[in-house]
């Protein structure tokens, strides 16, 4: 076997920011999804004494996209993307969310 050839091959950098990129985009979906159920459904309970509840599917819909920017950042330090201001907001802004939505939960059921 040729040992030159395999003492030239070295471990490439990863470079790639594909965890980022979607940690981020996930961040600014969950945060679309938080604004409408904010403004729209609870709009609908002005004159109401109960609050509207949201449909069970845009709930789960909320819960995964959180859950899954926050993995998708864990991902991106896990795997040492190149620092980027995309993997710090996403981040921060997924694990932000995330302990909104949860602790949100917990309120709601105690």
């Amino acid at each position: 076997m040729n040992k030159e050839f395999l003492d030239k091959i070295e471990k490439g950098e990863n470079h790639s920011s594909r965890y980022s990129i979607l940690s981020f985009s996930l961040s600014i979906v969950t945060l679309l999804i938080l604004i409408y159920v904010g403004a729209f459904v609870s709009a609908k309970t002005i004159g109401e004494d109960d609050f509207a509840i949201p449909s069970m599917e845009l709930t789960s819909i909320l819960i995964t996209t959180s859950a899954l920017g926050l993995i998708f950042a864990v991902l991106s330090t896990r795997e040492q993307e190149s620092k980027s201001w995309m993997k710090w907001v996403g981040g921060v802004a997924n694990l932000v969310l995330f302990i909104i939505i949860l602790s949100s939960i917990f309120f709601k059921f105690s």
